[in-house]
């Protein structure tokens, strides 16, 4: 089953539904009876790469491991659910790949974690014992 939800009058995505509960974009909670995974083709924008390389360039560090190789940026609110904030930086973190899995996506590409932001401060902030 495809529906088209319309974001704005030029634009739009499809979600085709798989089961029978649904991880509301508003609210983030689990209402009965809607689907619960989502698949979602939204395209870039224009101007996503320039402002990529940008902010990798501004902060050219994993802000989880301190890595400076394989740098990608991450979307606190994901894409597909928040388009609008595509290009909105305060929703975007420079992550390496593998933390950006990890923490990004807890592990699972179709999962996201809003507390990313509370994650980074606690690592950053993690208590250290001499040996």
């Amino acid at each position: 089953m495809q529906e088209e939800y319309s974001l704005a009058p030029d634009q739009a995505y499809y979600v085709t539904v798989i089961s029978t509960q649904y991880l509301s974009k508003d609210s983030f909670a689990i209402e009965e009876g809607a689907p619960r995974e989502i698949e979602v083709f939204c395209s870039r924008s224009g101007a996503w790469e320039k402002l990529r390389n940008d902010i990798v360039k501004k902060h050219p560090w994993c802000m989880i491991c301190g890595k400076n190789k394989s740098l990608q940026l991450h979307h606190i609110r994901p894409f597909h659910l928040y388009p609008e904030l595509e290009l909105t930086e305060d929703n975007l973190r420079v992550l390496c790949q593998s933390c950006h899995l990890v923490w990004g996506h807890l592990g699972d590409w179709k999962s996201f974690n809003l507390d990313l932001d509370k994650d980074i401060v606690k690592i950053n902030n993690r208590p250290y014992t001499r040996i």
